[in-house]
């Protein structure tokens, strides 16, 4: 990469054709160029629903990421002692930049970003709280817009590739959320399989109030 010479670069594409580099080091790149691949093939009638997915990880943090999502002109972007902002695009470039944070939910008021798809575990998660809202969001999207206070909490518990979350975990990280194990750990990058390929999240929420806790997290491994 120009801006970042000698930097691996660890794309879902390039994984799927010729696995992970040997050596990461103590930074990459973790890209996703297409995240939301049945919303994009749907067309308008996806709503729009994809993302673009750049994140740097450094000592196995997101300390840096940018999510995309070109039909809604829409940029999410934050780094680790920067805070985070949002910019709408217009012709591939940004146009503007406006500082952004998570919500503190009111007493009942709690809005959760859920996928589609129906989830019998993330129904029983979701359970354990007073959801005032429930919103279908895809892809990445929900984590820019967790980032922004337009929604509270987000579960997966269906594993995921390392590069479908690690920009918009940087984003939320940035922004005063976490991102998170279901015992409340932070999600590390980098780690690997025994047969070399990258390791798969575990079950995350994504949580865009600084000071919510979900119900049920013992802080233990």
């Amino acid at each position: 990469m120009r801006m970042a010479p000698g930097v691996a670069v660890v794309a879902e594409e390039r994984v799927s054709a010729d696995g992970p580099p040997d050596d990461l080091g103590d930074a990459f790149f973790l890209i996703d160029a297409l995240d939301g691949t049945a919303d994009f093939v749907k067309g308008a009638a996806g709503a729009g629903a994809f993302t673009v997915n750049i994140a740097l990880i450094e000592a196995g943090v997101p300390t840096a990421g940018v999510v995309v999502a070109p039909q809604k002109a829409r940029m999410w972007a934050g780094r680790a002692g920067a805070g985070a902002w949002a910019s709408d695009v217009f012709a591939g470039r940004p146009t503007n930049r406006t500082p952004i944070f998570v919500g503190e939910p009111r007493d009942r008021d709690l809005v959760a970003l859920v996928s589609s798809r129906p989830d019998n575990e993330i129904e029983a998660f979701l359970a354990r709280y007073d959801i005032a809202e429930r919103r279908h969001v895809g892809s990445s999207l929900k984590y820019g817009l967790i980032s922004e206070g337009q929604g509270h909490l987000h579960a997966r518990c269906t594993p995921t590739s390392q590069w479908d979350t690690a920009a918009g975990d940087a984003v939320v990280r940035a922004s005063g959320g976490q991102v998170v194990t279901l015992v409340g750990r932070p999600l590390r990058y980098g780690g690997r399989q025994a047969s070399g390929a990258l390791s798969l999240n575990p079950p995350l929420a994504a949580l865009g109030a600084a000071a919510f806790q979900p119900a049920g997290f013992s802080g233990q491994s």
